[in-house]
């Protein structure tokens, strides 16, 4: 099948093809300033001096992206600015400033005391990534909530990194142990805080603060060999449908090369449930998801940064993303990761 005659994969989630719907009321068109649509991880406007910013902006609601449960203001603070920091490390942008929008929750009484519990995660996050807090607004709502907008900066003669421009005869790269998060959540929800944070640790960790890789973005950045790159926020599967529909190309994962760390399999053994499903499905890593060529091979440089994995390839000759297991037998991967209007 010809590259002009292949057919695009249906919009990965409901949530992208609610984005797409809307692009006709949003007065965009591409602009020497804002030469992007919506859809990526962050707009970008380009200046005058060649410097390119970037703009990123995620809400956080009570009891759908945390639990007060199982975290605590500060934790739940320092967590929300990480989750925007990912977008800034996706487009390979370092971090600047950010502006938040805090809405307390009726069920916080010391309302003072809950804002600066927050606000001491948020400066713990900011002072990790010398980042300014230059604005924002306090009000009350049903549950605590948080809307954190992000700026960041790319250097004059860098470019950023989109979900667009992957080619073909890439490799999809991916950096960390995808999974780690999601089975972090349900050792918190299925076995209590308590035993979850004493059994398995790092998995609780990795849930509760996680970690942007915002160093790795940022060298990414800088190869011409990497050509495309999103943070896994939802999860792999649902990540990989948006790259292949976003390139009008197929994934191929390597089932063999997934790799499950220890932790994830002792905790799949203790609650009965299958590693795999959380490294393919489970969201909120915030790991990076990249194509880059088949020459590209990362440096002892990126490897001190963050393990990095070839998972799988890019193809033209199919759409969708598919799995490829170590006996040659393929199946089609579908999109089980979170979804938000699903």
């Amino acid at each position: 099948m010809k590259p002009s005659q292949k057919k695009q994969s249906p919009s990965p989630s409901a949530e992208h093809a609610l984005l797409t719907s809307l692009k006709p009321y949003l007065n965009y068109a591409p602009s020497s300033r804002y030469p992007i649509p919506i859809g990526d991880d962050a707009a970008i406007r380009v200046c005058t001096s060649g410097e390119k910013l970037i703009f990123t902006t995620d809400t956080h609601i009570e009891n759908t992206h945390f639990s007060k449960a199982y975290m605590s203001l500060d934790t739940i603070g320092y967590r929300a600015m990480m989750v925007n920091l990912s977008d800034c490390a996706a487009m390979g942008a370092a971090p600047d400033g950010a502006l938040i929008s805090l809405t307390l929750g009726k069920t916080d009484r010391d309302s003072h005391s809950s804002i600066k519990e927050i606000y001491k995660g948020i400066y713990r996050a900011c002072t990790e990534f010398n980042v300014s807090i230059i604005g924002g607004d306090i009000s009350q709502g049903p549950v605590l909530a948080l809307c954190i907008t992000m700026i960041g900066r790319i250097a004059p003669g860098h470019n950023a990194l989109l979900r667009t421009g992957a080619k073909a005869t890439d490799n999809l790269w991916v950096s960390g142990q995808p999974g780690t998060s999601a089975a972090g959540f349900d050792a918190l929800t299925r076995l209590g805080r308590t035993v979850a944070k004493k059994r398995f640790p790092s998995l609780v960790a990795k849930h509760c603060t996680p970690a942007p890789r915002v160093a790795l973005g940022c060298a990414l950045s800088q190869s011409s060999l990497v050509h495309s790159m999103i943070d896994i926020s939802d999860g792999i599967s649902k990540e990989c449908s948006t790259l292949a529909h976003e390139n009008t190309m197929g994934i191929i994962l390597d089932a063999g090369s997934l790799s499950i760390s220890a932790p994830m399999r002792r905790l799949g053994d203790a609650l009965t449930a299958d590693p795999l499903q959380w490294y393919l499905h489970g969201g909120e890593e915030y790991e990076l998801l990249f194509a880059a060529s088949p020459t590209f091979i990362p440096s002892a440089k990126l490897r001190s940064l963050v393990p990095l994995t070839k998972i799988g390839s890019f193809s033209n000759k199919s759409v969708g993303v598919t799995l490829r297991f170590p006996d040659g037998t393929t199946h089609p991967l579908p999109n089980r990761s979170f979804d938000h209007l699903s």
